[in-house]
């Protein structure tokens, strides 16, 4: 019988949000070092909103806006400069806060981008990085205590009692993995073990016999040892699900 391996899929999953996280944090990092920097080449002024132009988009049915501002900038005055971006409230006549770059007064800068792009950019990775991290966590330190069961745990032969799928995790819409549920050869000891998910493509008969590691009598902490399953009579065989 082919040895059959735990499914790591679920775990991969977390992963994946992993590696998402960390992108995140990088770009929102990068982006705040980057704003960061541009934002000292640009200095605060205020202006006053000269002209709002209504712009209407029937295909997407919106209105788009173009708002012109004067200002004064070194002792020069500059005139209906577009402002290059929007927000809700603006008036003609409004006086706001702008960032004029220094070298170049008619680009202006919104400041709320350096704060909000990186803020967004890291509250979102530090979400996906927390939703990841405990269970990759808790993964391993499992991992871990499964290795410790199989060198210093006691041991009991089991036979494999049924399989069903295992319904914590799809792929492309199917279940593919199944778990093993097994009971102790030796009858006057009543207890059911189940096995950690494995892939469906392993073929695992009814009443294979499995190495089952515990720590104590009372079976809290214990590992079904997939990977020593084996065919040693004859009977029926579980069926494809």
């Amino acid at each position: 019988m082919k040895k059959i391996k735990v499914s790591n899929a679920n775990i991969s999953f977390f992963y994946v949000f992993l590696v998402v996280s960390i992108i995140l944090l990088c770009g929102g990092l990068t982006f705040g070092i980057y704003y960061g920097y541009c934002l000292t080449n640009y200095q605060e002024t205020q202006a006053v909103i000269t002209e709002i132009e209504e712009i209407y988009d029937a295909e997407n049915n919106e209105t788009d806006h173009r708002v012109f501002v004067s200002f004064d900038f070194n002792g020069t005055s500059y005139e209906n400069v577009s402002l290059g971006y929007w927000q809700t409230g603006y008036s003609v006549g409004d006086e706001i806060t702008i960032y004029c770059n220094k070298n170049s007064p008619t680009d202006i800068m919104m400041r709320e981008i350096v704060i909000i792009v990186p803020i967004v950019l890291l509250g979102m990775g530090a979400i996906f990085f927390l939703l990841s991290i405990f269970p990759i966590i808790k993964h391993h330190k499992k991992q871990k205590v499964n290795k410790n069961l199989m060198k210093t745990g006691k041991v009991i032969k089991c036979k494999v009692s049924s399989v069903f799928q295992d319904t914590s995790y799809k792929m492309n819409g199917v279940f593919v993995n199944r778990i093993a549920v097994c009971v102790p050869l030796n009858e006057s000891i009543v207890f059911e073990f189940k096995s950690l998910p494995f892939n469906r493509k392993y073929s695992l008969p009814l009443e294979s016999v499995v190495d089952v590691y515990y720590e104590d009598e009372h079976f809290d902490n214990y590992y079904v040892d997939l990977s020593s399953a084996r065919f040693e009579k004859t009977s029926k065989t579980e069926k494809a699900s």
